[in-house]
Formats: structure tokens, C-alpha cells, sequence
């Protein structure tokens, strides 16, 4: 029975990915560079992306310091009386 081991990335590799995707390198190009699997690569961009948009306010767009999964508007537009999202 095989085991599948999950080695972390380390921060200039994630640096690495970011720069590669921006200069239109694609998943396999990445994975290559890394030695990665291109699985691992898209995972790994899919991890990015959601990270790059956990401190922006669902309703204004503003960044700011979340507090975890649940908390998606900012202070201000949480004192509004009605968000956009209540209906």
C-alpha cells in the first residue's frame, strides 16, 4: 500500500508560484520548476486565491483584519443598519 506525504511549501515557493502565474507560466511549467505535481500546483493556487481575498469586506471591498471564516464585513459596514446581503 502506497502512502501519499504531503510536503509544505515554503514561502519562496509559494513566492515562486505567485511570480511564475503572473508572468502567464502555466500549472505544468510550475510544477516542473518545483518538482510538483501539477494537482499539487493547482491546490496550492486554489489555497492562494482564497487566502488573498480572507481580509477583504464582502460589501465595501475595503481590507480588513478578520477574525476568521465567519467574519466577512468589516466593523463599519457590520454597524450599518441593513448590508447588502439582508433581504
Amino acid at each position: 500500500m502506497a502512502f501519499l506525504v504531503t510536503i509544505p511549501y515554503t514561502a519562496d515557493e509559494e513566492q515562486t508560484v505567485r511570480s511564475m502565474q503572473a508572468k502567464g507560466f502555466g500549472t505544468g511549467a510550475i510544477a516542473n520548476r518545483l518538482r510538483r505535481s501539477e494537482s499539487s500546483i493547482v491546490a496550492l493556487l486554489l489555497r492562494l486565491e482564497k487566502r488573498a481575498r480572507a481580509g477583504h469586506c464582502l460589501c465595501c471591498g475595503n481590507d480588513f483584519k478578520s477574525e476568521g471564516a465567519h467574519n466577512r464585513l468589516c466593523c463599519r459596514c457590520r454597524a450599518k443598519e441593513k448590508t447588502p446581503f439582508d433581504f
